[in-house]
């Protein structure tokens, strides 16, 4: 059997039942991970277009094209920068 998937989250069944948070894999099971940047025909509007994703929402480019499970928190926004406030930088 052939088993194919691009994951989203660790909360998807497929993070725990196949090791991918402990390193144990199922017994008589081999797991192949590739991306684009394994496939020597890929076209260079395709590798712009991920590298530009990249860029663009780290997090989503990290699910839909290196594969990796990302759990996205349920955020609306994903590409929101933190900083610190100092109160006293506001003169008034």
């Amino acid at each position: 059997m052939y088993f194919s998937f691009n994951p989203i989250s660790k909360a998807n069944f497929v993070y725990t039942y196949f090791g991918f948070d402990s390193g144990i894999v199922p017994p008589n099971t081999f797991i192949l991970k590739s991306t684009y940047l394994d496939n020597p025909f890929l076209g260079a509007n395709v590798a712009e277009r991920y590298e530009a994703l990249k860029q663009r929402d780290y997090q989503r480019w990290q699910i839909e094209a290196l594969g990796d499970f990302v759990s996205l928190d349920r955020l609306v926004f994903q590409n929101v920068k933190v900083e610190e406030f100092n109160h006293a930088d506001i003169k008034g």
